[in-house]
């Protein structure tokens, strides 16, 4: 009982460091031309969920209800979009 405790414990606090990040004042620091290695500093590593050989790619950080959406063209950042910030 005492291990299943301590393993959902480090699971609430994993997910919640990587959720505080997520806030809108990282949102606005975001900025259209970014690369992604900048974003990635500000938001942590997010998970690609399209990739367009030729040209692009959508990446997005998710916390809870918080997601954060970015695309990237040619390497960097041309639109975001945010929910539950």
């Amino acid at each position: 009982m005492k291990r299943l405790f301590s393993s959902f414990l480090l699971l609430g606090v994993l997910t919640s460091c990587g959720g505080e990040k997520l806030n809108r004042d990282n949102f606005e620091l975001v900025r259209q031309g970014m690369t992604k290695e900048q974003v990635e500093q500000i938001l942590g590593q997010g998970q690609s969920n399209t990739t367009n050989t030729r040209s692009g790619e959508v990446v997005s950080w998710k916390s809870g209800f918080k997601i954060i959406t970015i695309s990237f063209v040619h390497g960097e950042v041309s639109r975001k979009n945010q929910v539950g910030l």
